[in-house]
């Protein structure tokens, strides 16, 4: 029994059903992309949002001390910076 087409075990057929597989199957992986690609924008949008609120802890705890306090810390922390541009030069 001979068929009317030889199949090479290469080819594929392209008739309306093949198109319609192949349509379905990679559409979806198309809207999966999108969606993933939409999803990570947001991730990163969301980080974006965090990272610019949130203050480091350091912030926090000089907000806590008194003025004349925090003047002690500014002006050691300035005799450190100095100190080590000092030792650069």
């Amino acid at each position: 029994m001979k068929s009317k087409f030889k199949y090479d075990g290469k080819s594929r057929p392209s008739d309306d059903t093949y198109r319609k597989n192949y349509n379905n199957i990679f559409n979806k992986l198309q809207q999966e992309q999108r969606d993933l690609d939409e999803s990570y924008r947001q991730s990163l949008k969301n980080k974006k949002e965090r990272t610019v609120k949130e203050t480091p802890i350091g912030d926090f705890f000089k907000s806590c001390l008194s003025p004349e306090e925090r003047e002690k810390m500014i002006e050691k922390e300035n005799e450190e910076y100095l100190k080590e541009i000092e030792k650069k030069l």
